[in-house]
């Protein structure tokens, strides 16, 4: 068992967040009631065919959990996140013996109950409750074949096209369908894993370290506490390259974009029981948390100060969970001055009213130092909306200074303004054609919304290939929103393309685009 180690809050212990109260209706754990101190890892990769029986691809091995008991009065039982694709075949139980250094593991009993559509419980039963402050190691066998969390890619979805590969998608709520664990951000907490393949493949990890040990098994181990969602594993024909002087890439260019979306904290949502997280995200928190944030720094009326406050702010918190009361006390707790001034209450400016109350923010940004930049763009947008186009206004806009956020918003335009007169789409990607040709993500988003828009036939082929050569819900929900909310031949394109590329998706892609293809009761 791991020795003793402080809280994953690092260092003294500090003030009572309000994070340690808050309930997590999107977990099924009892992670209260335990501390996870470490989790090991032990699987083997094995590239089948897909569907159950013997020889079938999956991961099978071992889950190893180091916890200690939080419980005033003891536990009986533990609670994992699980998912019915996950199959738990044998669970045991370690506990401390005075004058055993490694006590023997004792079968225990376990079974499942029902949570939600993206989960269940996973029940292990304790033959003796377990005291306060104990220690004590559940070794879960088991294997996860199709499901959510673990992704499949057979040879002819990679560029490769010679070996498969597999990948682990846990952002939000779908590592309990790669490990039993405590599905929570609440929850954070240091893991090691042995992966074994086979020949001719290599595994990475979201780790700190790793190394190879033999031929077919890679060691890995993060030294820092994190969520189980950031837990990530891919196996495939990877190769290694260099993208800076101390940054290196593993990757398998492969057709689906496994990327995994950063996590943006600083305010947690907490949803009603049985709704998906996947399902309630939008860019609403993240525009109204910018305007919140740009409030704070207004309150505070110096720059200078407010950068040492977020410095502070990280110090204070790194490698927790925290929630926005948690900040807010932080932040008029360094600022005493503007806390002897109530700045929490003032009236239309409660902070209450901005985490809690929807709407528009009641403070915006001034934003006009960036009006050099967008209003150039903005402008230009209007030229291609006229009827008749002022080839000369518009030749005299240099565009190829711009950065990318300015062509951005300058195509924004272009959509809020579309369907353009005839003919303005095709010359202007004639144009442009840094534009209309670009590989940059965020620009053939956009230019495809466009071309779709405007009914422009003749770029469509251009949409095809974008989604076929990746697979983010970022880029592919708009798209298909785009392709069914326009004419007949859209519709078409969007119901090919889904037919072509739905085997290289993640399954919660699939279900997004399922629904906007062929919405349930249509």
């Amino acid at each position: 068992m791991a020795s003793g180690e402080p809280s994953p809050g690092g260092g003294a212990a500090r003030r009572p967040l309000h994070s340690a109260q808050a309930v997590d209706v999107a977990s099924a754990s009892n992670f209260r009631a335990f501390e996870l101190l470490h989790l090991h890892l032990d699987l083997r990769a094995e590239f089948g065919p897909p569907g159950p029986g013997v020889g079938s691809r999956g991961l099978s091995g071992t889950a190893v959990l180091d916890l200690r008991c939080l419980e005033p009065e003891g536990a009986v039982e533990l609670r994992l996140d699980s998912h019915p694709c996950l199959e738990v075949t044998a669970a045991a139980l370690r506990r401390e013996r005075p004058g055993s250094e490694e006590p023997p593991a004792e079968p225990v009993s376990f079974y499942t109950q029902p949570f939600s559509h993206y989960g269940q419980a996973l029940c292990v039963s304790f033959p003796q409750p377990c005291s306060a402050a104990e220690r004590l190691q559940v070794l879960l066998t088991y294997r996860v074949g199709e499901g959510p969390g673990v992704c499949w890619l057979a040879p002819e979805q990679t560029a490769g096209k010679k070996k498969p590969f597999v990948y682990t998608q846990g952002q939000a709520v779908l590592n309990r369908a790669f490990f039993p664990c405590f599905d929570t951000p609440a929850v954070k907490y240091k893991y090691s894993a042995l992966i074994e393949v086979p020949d001719g493949f290599t595994a990475v990890m979201s780790a700190s370290t790793w190394e190879k040990r033999g031929p077919n098994k890679f060691f890995f181990q993060m030294c820092q506490p994190i969520p189980s969602y950031l837990i990530a594993l891919a196996i495939g024909d990877l190769v290694s390259a260099e993208v800076g002087p101390r940054s290196r890439v593993w990757a398998e260019p492969c057709l689906i974009d496994a990327a995994k979306e950063e996590y943006n904290g600083v305010i947690e949502e907490f949803l009603a029981t049985g709704v998906d997280p996947d399902d309630t995200y939008n860019e609403t928190p993240y525009e109204k948390g910018f305007c919140f944030v740009s409030y704070l720094a207004h309150l505070v009326g110096d720059q200078d100060q407010f950068d040492n406050f977020l410095k502070a702010y990280v110090h204070e918190f790194k490698f927790q969970s925290i929630l926005a009361d948690d900040f807010l006390d932080f932040y008029l707790e360094y600022f005493p001055e503007l806390k002897k001034k109530r700045v929490d209450i003032i009236p239309g400016f409660e902070f209450d009213r901005w985490l809690n109350t929807p709407g528009w923010p009641p403070y915006l940004p001034d934003l006009s130092p960036g009006d050099s930049l967008m209003k150039p763009a903005e402008e230009l947008a209007q030229l291609w909306a006229a009827e008749e186009l002022d080839v000369k206004a518009i030749e005299a806009v240099a565009i190829s200074p711009w950065k990318t956020y300015q062509l951005v918003y300058f195509l924004d335009k272009i959509l809020q303004k579309s369907p353009l007169p005839p003919g303005n789409v095709k010359t202007l990607g004639e144009t442009y054609p840094s534009i209309s040709n670009a590989r940059n993500a965020e620009l053939r988003l956009r230019w495809g919304q466009i071309v779709l828009k405007n009914d422009h036939q003749e770029d469509f082929w251009k949409v095809k290939e974008f989604l076929h050569n990746q697979g983010k819900q970022k880029y592919t929900l708009p798209l298909y929103h785009a392709m069914m909310g326009g004419s007949e031949v859209a519709q078409t394109l969007a119901k090919e393309t889904f037919a072509s590329t739905a085997s290289q998706l993640h399954s919660n892609v699939v279900n997004y685009v399922q629904q906007i293809v062929a919405p349930k009761g249509s």
